[in-house]
């Protein structure tokens, strides 16, 4: 496993590479196990990243790998169908995956989802419009969303 931490726009941002494949991409500083490197792929994702954080791109491709349970899966592949600048609900994800009594537990797995930015959990708002439950804080969830032209 393989991972480097740079400084941009948004903080600290670290990307854990294992495999040839992006585990993780975390949006502050945590001690992370393995070797501090920066290989192609990581120098990629954070090229890709920067392009994202200076409006320059609006989706961010990338080889990744996602561990979770089946209903987590189901939640990630749900939020990667919303657009850059858009926002869903945790109700309207709730009901996309055909579980709509299960919005407590899609709030959970979007606090779960190791991908942050890549698969968007910044871009689910409670059903008020109101920010909540952003794994890295409420402040880089509303920069994120301003960053995309949502107007809360």
């Amino acid at each position: 496993m393989k991972y480097y931490t740079k400084l941009t726009k948004i903080g600290h941002i670290t990307i854990v590479e294992k495999e040839q494949k992006i585990i993780n991409i975390i949006l502050d500083k945590r001690r992370i196990e393995g070797l501090y490197q920066e290989s192609d792929l990581i120098k990629h994702a954070f090229m890709e990243l920067d392009m994202y954080l200076n409006k320059k791109k609006n989706k961010i491709e990338l080889p990744y790998s996602l561990k979770g349970t089946e209903f987590d899966l189901l939640v990630w592949e749900e939020l990667l169908k919303i657009e850059y600048g858009t926002y869903k609900g945790y109700k309207e994800i709730a009901q996309a995956i055909g579980k709509p009594n299960s919005v407590r537990a899609v709030g959970r797995a979007c606090g779960r989802n190791r991908l942050a930015i890549l698969i968007p959990c910044h871009r689910v708002l409670c059903s008020n419009g109101k920010l909540s439950g952003y794994a890295y804080g409420e402040l880089k969830k509303r920069w994120l969303l301003e960053l995309e032209g949502v107007s809360l």
